[in-house]
Parts: C-alpha cells; structure tokens; sequence
C-alpha cells in the first residue's frame, strides 16, 4: 500500500503541472503593430536649395493580436535630422535645413481632416499632424498598398552639413510616451520609419573659368551651359564672346523654366526663344523669303501672258493674212461671217488647250531645275516633295485658254471682214480698220510710257514729295 501510494502522489503532482503549463502554451503575448513608410512623391529627382518636395506618409498596420484596429491620435515628422544620431523620434535637429510649407498643402484618403498648427517654417523640427477625429486602422492593413496615406509639402532650404551632405534625413513615427497611437487591446505603438531627401551634389568647383551644373535627373555634375559660361566669364577665359545662335535643352524641364533662368544670365542684346517660338519665327523667315520670290515670279508670268498674248494676236493676225483668199472663198460659197469668226476661234481654242497643257508640264520641270539649282548654289529650301494642286491645273489651263481666245478676238474679227471677192484677187490682202490711223501714235504713247515707268522703278526710291 506504501508503494501504491507513492505511486499516486508522483502522478497526480504530474498531471497538477501539466494542468498548470497548458494556458501558458496557448496564449500568446498582445502585439500592436502599427506601420509607416516616407515617399517622396513630387518635385525633381535630386533637390537643390529652394526645391518644394511633395511627400508622402503611407499608414498601414501589421498584425494585432488580442485587438482587431489602431487608434491614431497623432502622426509625428521631423524635418531634418543629424544622421549621426540616432534616427528616432525624437531625432536631433541638424538645423533649418528644411521648411515645412504650411496645412494648405496637405492632402489625404484617410477620411479625417488633418491639421498641425505648425507655421510655414523650419521650427520646430517636428511636425505633429492631428485628426479631427480617431483615425482607427484595421489589423494587417499591410503596406504597399496600406490603409490610406497623408501627403504634403516641404521646401529644401539649404544643404545638408552632416556626414550625408547630399541626404536630408526625415523621420516619422508614433511616441508611445505620448500615446500617439495605440490597439483595442491595451497596447501602444512606438512605429516609426526614417527616410531621405536626395540633393544635388555640390558642383560649384571656386573655378572662375569652369563652371559646372547639376542634373536634377541624374544627380551628378555637368558642364553649365556653354552660351551662359562664354558669355558670362571674364575675358581672361579667353572664351568666344559672340554667338549667331545657340540650342539649349534640359530634361523634364519645360522650355519656359530654361528660358527664364537663361534670360537673367545674358547681354541685353541676346534674345531667348523657345523651340516653339523660333520655330515659328523660322517659319515666317522662309514664307517672307518665298513670298519675295514668288512675287518675283509673278511679276514674270504676268508680263509673260501680256507679251504671249500680243505674239498670238501678231501670229494669228500674220496667218489670217496668209489665208484670205480660203476666207474669201468660204464667204462665197456662203459662209457668214459668224461662221468664219467660230472657225478662227476654235483654232485658237485648240491651241491654247493644247499650249496650256504643254506649258503646264513645263513650268513642273522648271520648278524641279530651280531647286536643283538653289540647291547648288547654297540656298536649298526644305525637303519636301512637290504639291501639285488641282487649283493649279484649273488655274493654268484656264488662264492659257481665256488669253489665247482674247488675243485671237482681234484677228478673228479681222477675218470676217474679208469680201467675197477676194477668192479671184490675186494678192488680195484684208482691208484696213477704221482704227489703223491710229495705230502710229499709240505705239508711241505706250512706248513712252513704258519708259517713264522704267526710270521711275529704277530710280523711284530716290524721289522726295511734298
């Protein structure tokens, strides 16, 4: 009996232990995680002193265990931070190097009104955004995507001078003294997530005869631009003083921005335009060039229909001379004078169809041989292929044909009056106008104007009026 009982006293103290342990198994200890992250979400690549930065805070939480949500009250964020220092909130000031740009620039999806009473300044370093009411996150609002996000703006004020000078460290974080943030289950959160600015390298070499730029893109040094630097070095840099004209380009920078930091760094005499501008003011150069010549040509193919029409009246005239006597005879045989007016007519008709058409194919190989030979001699004009509208084909034949017909009027009115007696004449020849006494006297008028206008063209320019 000694030894059962014995037996039953080491299994019962056991199984009393087992019983003891078991709940300490089973239940684990209440976390409250909550989670945050900084991106930087607007302005350049690499910052430079008086750059706005957009950032963006990204509220998320991890698991909760014994609760189910995070209750923020506030969200902290210190501008800049000693990166020699411990990187927490609170961190240690490295001094004005960033400046926060005031509650108006804050945006957010967190379904709460955020405000921060902080002035549009550099102090205090540490920005405390309040909700106008408990922003509650569910558990495992994991980030990316998170829960929501706050974004606002921060101005690059000057350099950092810590052991990172070309990084502003920023933190943001929940204080857990303060009761930021804290789960349903009792617990409080102490989240907090450093990040930082990228700047611009100092590219500012104190050498007067090279100055360089930095890539806001790239984030490295590059030679400033050649036009600022030649025209803005002393003269023992022994650069060109003078340019015709000079291209410059930036990336994701607008032509605008690249003229207005230009324009302050140049003589009064230099002129800055964007692509756009000088485009268009290439343009006008070109249409002002052709427009010269082709009022030039112009002036040649009028004067070329006006000497055209008086060679086809003289040609017509001449040829209807030579067939007065088949004039005569389709007179006799009872042809009207209408009728010999329509024959003469016709022919001219045929003729000037068939010279306009001609002419027209001529005046495109013409065409080719111009630019040909202002290509040869230095003054091509842009590439392009030839346009040959309708309107110039409508234009040219019809103009060929209404000249030749009104110059063949004369003639053909001339060929009516031949008598029907003509076909027995030998040496018959048309019978003089009315008009012919005239004829003498005209041609001396014309002639004399003609050369009183040419002294005028000639020497006009250099006559004064009252």
């Amino acid at each position: 009996m000694c030894v059962q009982g014995k037996r039953l006293l080491v299994f019962g103290l056991l199984a009393i232990a087992a019983i003891a342990a078991a709940p300490a198994v089973v239940r684990a200890a209440n976390t409250c995680n909550g989670l945050i992250t900084i991106d930087y979400v607007g302005g350049p690549d690499f910052a430079l002193p008086g750059d706005t930065v957009r950032v963006k805070l990204t509220l998320g939480t991890g698991s909760i265990t014994g609760g189910s949500k995070l209750n923020v009250n506030r969200l902290r964020f210190d501008l800049d931070c000693d990166s020699g220092m411990t990187l927490g909130i609170p961190c240690t000031d490295e001094g004005m190097k960033v400046e926060y740009e005031g509650d108006s620039t804050i945006t957010s999806n967190c379904g709460v009104t955020w405000a921060t009473g902080h002035a549009t300044s550099a102090s205090p370093n540490e920005v405390v955004f309040t909700p106008n009411t408990t922003l509650m996150i569910p558990a495992n609002q994991t980030i990316p995507p998170g829960f929501c996000n706050l974004q606002f703006d921060v101005k690059v004020l000057a350099r950092s001078t810590d052991a990172t000078p070309n990084e502003i460290e920023e933190v943001t974080g929940y204080l857990s003294s303060q009761n930021d943030a804290g789960c349903d289950n009792g617990l409080t959160s102490s989240g907090q997530q450093s990040s930082s600015i990228p700047l611009c390298p100092n590219c500012d070499d104190n050498i007067e005869c090279s100055q360089d730029s930095c890539d806001q893109t790239m984030g490295t040094c590059v030679p400033r631009l050649s036009v600022i630097l030649a025209l803005s070095a002393p003269r023992s840099c022994g650069l060109a003083s003078s340019f015709v004209r000079v291209s410059v380009s930036r990336n994701r920078t607008t032509a605008r921005a690249v003229s207005r930091e230009i324009q302050p760094l140049l003589p009064e005499a230099a002129k800055v335009r964007t692509a756009e501008a000088q485009t268009q003011q290439n343009i006008d150069d070109i249409n002002k060039a052709t427009g010269i010549f082709q009022k030039v040509l112009l002036a040649f193919g009028i004067i070329a229909l006006f000497v055209g029409a008086f060679v086809i009246a003289n040609t017509l005239s001449i040829t209807i001379a030579q067939r007065v006597r088949e004039f005569a005879t389709l007179r006799t045989i009872g042809g009207s004078r209408r009728q010999v007016l329509r024959t003469v007519m016709l022919e001219a008709l045929v003729v000037g169809l068939t010279a306009s058409i001609l002419g027209l194919f001529l005046g495109l190989g013409i065409a080719k041989g111009l630019n040909a030979l202002f290509a040869a001699i230095g003054l091509e004009f842009p590439k392009n292929s030839m346009v040959v509208a309708t309107r110039t084909i409508v234009v040219s034949i019809v103009v060929g044909v209404v000249v030749t017909l009104l110059a063949s009027l004369r003639p053909a009115i001339k060929a009516t009056r031949v008598p029907p007696i003509a076909a027995v004449r030998e040496g018959a020849t048309l019978p003089v106008s009315r008009l012919s006494r005239f004829g003498p006297v005209a041609s001396i008028v014309i002639l004399a104007v003609g050369v009183l206008l040419l002294v005028y063209g000639i020497f006009g320019n250099g006559l004064a009026t009252a």
